[in-house]
């Protein structure tokens, strides 16, 4: 039986290399190289086509995906539909996997009206929480009915992706969700970090700790800033931007900390340096049912992890497979220097879970695709 063609949307979603490259146009390729034809739908706005190379960037890596422009206004992104239904008609694609809450809605308009078989959704977050919690979207249209938005996609996908258990049972408590049509794949490594050559570690005898991340306020630098001060020992670098809060930090801990920024193409390199990689965010919904990425580049860079007690699976990951430490944002770890083996070791448990090829997420997509 041949295999469906499939569209992949993505819609209210700025191109940031990073995220984007890894979460979207490396899925799409994964999915090409083992024999299912899918094409990249990016709809991005009109400001950043116009004054971005988001638009070039993402053609020079997928030469056949559309990047076209969303409806103007959030408000008003359902009107994207009719421009969806008409190109996803005109290349015959039946099966729609939209990456978030919005691009499922306008999904699941097509297949009410026939355009389309299918409807899977990409689910990378839990929205309407970060709506709630962070303004992400600041549009009184969305605060008020992103909870809704987010309901019908879950419970009116024909199949979806999580990235996290945590996040299958925050839509059985929030939705009502009672179906078993989901798979649990993790925000998997970016290729260009698949295969890390290990730089070599500072012989200070000090422990080293390293962020790599956003300072967005979800990202939790004043987690971090309570870290070291509980951990007084401790050096760290801020692979992030500088801002006033990281100058804030820097001016309290002076010698001890770092903040820097570097190409991405430098990121793991720099990482691979430390002892610990932190995974700290502050308690809320978003970072609860949450698959952060760097989670998976601190393993491939060797690090051991300092997570927070509430983040998706990985503090369960965390015990379970002995590659780092949980913290529960108030009591004094006991750190020790990362021997050779450990890194080794973590590398490995990067390969095994987090590389989209492992035989777990190969398998997770399969059953995604042909449900």
């Amino acid at each position: 039986m041949p295999k469906s063609k499939i569209a992949y949307i993505t819609l209210l979603d700025q191109y940031h290399p990073g995220i984007y490259d890894s979460q979207v146009i490396d899925v799409v390729k994964y999915w090409n190289q083992i024999g299912y034809d899918t094409r990249l739908y990016a709809f991005l706005s009109i400001r950043e086509l116009l004054r971005s190379n988001a638009k070039q960037q993402i053609k020079q890596q997928l030469p056949n995906a559309r990047v076209l422009p969303a409806f103007p206004k959030l408000r008003w992104f359902r009107l994207t539909r009719f421009l969806l239904a008409m190109i996803v008609w005109l290349d015959g694609r039946k099966t729609i996997v939209a990456r978030n809450v919005f691009a499922c809605t306008i999904a699941l308009w097509c297949r009410k009206w026939g355009v389309a078989h299918k409807v899977i959704l990409d689910a990378r977050s839990a929205i309407a929480a970060e709506i709630r919690e962070f303004d992400v979207f600041p549009v009184p249209f969305l605060r008020k009915n992103s909870p809704s938005l987010e309901q019908r996609a879950v419970l009116n996908a024909n199949y979806r992706l999580a990235v996290s258990e945590a996040m299958v049972q925050y839509w059985r408590d929030q939705y009502g969700y009672h179906d078993s049509k989901h798979v649990v794949v993790p925000s998997t490594l970016s290729q260009q970090h698949e295969n890390v050559a290990l730089s070599i570690q500072d012989p200070d005898s000090n422990i080293s700790v390293v962020y790599a991340g956003s300072n967005a306020p979800w990202q939790g630098l004043d987690i971090i800033d309570s870290f070291l001060s509980t951990h007084s020992q401790v050096k760290c670098t801020l692979l992030t931007r500088k801002n006033k809060s990281t100058q804030v930090m820097q001016d309290k801990y002076g010698d001890r900390l770092k903040v820097k920024w570097v190409n991405s193409e430098e990121v793991m390199k720099e990482i691979s340096k430390h002892d610990y990689g932190l995974l700290l965010r502050p308690y809320y919904d978003t970072n609860k049912v949450a698959s952060p990425g760097k989670f998976a580049e601190y393993l491939s860079a060797g690090c051991q992890i300092i997570c927070s007690d509430q983040i998706g699976d990985y503090p369960e990951f965390i015990l379970n497979h002995q590659c780092g430490l949980v913290w529960n944002h108030k009591e004094k770890l006991e750190l020790t220097k990362n021997l050779d083996e450990s890194r080794a070791k973590n590398q490995g448990l990067a390969k095994e879970y987090f590389h989209k090829s492992s035989p777990k997420n190969h398998q997770a997509y399969l059953q995604l695709l042909n449900g």
